[in-house]
């Protein structure tokens, strides 16, 4: 979804532009689309915290940490845009 194509542009821009060597995405566990989103960018699990946000409604929910390293993020990039190439050439 659109999420999942913003998340890959910020990215982009943080790794190639600004320099990072690190970027996380934290959510509510409560909110697995948040988790999803992540892991279509190749983020990955790091760990969870319980009870570690207080929610609008006084609830507390736990928070999830996925990672992503610059290092992985080009590796898995390129393979990526290698493995469209050859599904386009397939074709």
């Amino acid at each position: 979804g659109i999420t999942t194509k913003c998340v890959n542009v910020v990215c982009l821009f943080a790794f190639t532009e600004v320099g990072l060597d690190t970027l996380s995405i934290k959510h509510a566990s409560e909110n697995p689309a948040s988790g999803a989103v992540a892991r279509h960018n190749n983020f990955i699990y790091e760990k969870t915290e319980k009870d570690a946000i207080d929610l609008h409604d006084g609830r507390k929910d736990d928070l999830v940490t996925y990672v992503l390293m610059k290092k992985h993020w080009e590796e898995t990039t390129l393979t990526d845009a290698m493995n469209r190439i050859a599904k386009a050439l397939a074709n």
